[in-house]
């Protein structure tokens, strides 16, 4: 019986401190009190292309999907666990593309990549104040991926589609 109860307890502790893959970030905070949670479909994203500008389009061109997580307006026990999770993020088979830290805040921009071709962006942010995750999946180069960036500036983060 106490060979069993040592084996629960280990079976437990395994759990707690076992890595996470970003799926389980998003259920697991999805639903969270205050969180903002969007997904964006192959769909939605093939009728944006509709209505976006010649630059728009050929960046969207390459995205299958995309998934939003904004914990900023969660509570701070919320926050603080967010971030020891992400700290346990499984990440075999990213590479880091970027990472920033900026006082409590600490960014990563990930990348699965193929030869040349980027199949998921993931940008991940923990910390006190900024908790985001945000995963684009696709078929994309670097330069598509900087081209997202440039144009996300023009229009205060959004890609700009105009009807």
């Amino acid at each position: 019986m106490k060979k069993l109860v040592i084996l629960c307890v280990m079976v437990l502790a395994c759990q707690v401190g076992a890595a996470q893959g970003v799926s389980d970030l998003f259920s697991k905070y999805a639903h969270v009190h205050n969180a903002e949670s969007v997904n964006v479909s192959s769909l939605l994203i093939k009728f944006a292309k509709l209505f976006a500008d010649s630059d728009d389009a050929r960046v969207l061109k390459g995205i299958n999907s995309v998934k939003i997580l904004d914990l900023d307006d969660c509570s701070t026990e919320v926050k603080s666990q967010f971030t020891a999770d992400v700290d346990r993020l499984e990440t075999n088979g990213y590479e880091a593309l970027m990472e920033a830290d900026k006082n409590e805040a600490k960014t990563r921009f990930l990348l699965k990549m193929k030869d040349d071709v980027v199949s998921e962006f993931l940008i991940v942010s923990g910390g006190s104040d900024d908790c985001a995750l945000v995963q684009i999946k696709g078929k994309m180069t670097l330069k598509d991926i900087v081209d997202l960036a440039e144009n996300s500036k023009k229009g205060n983060g959004n890609i700009n589609i105009s009807f």
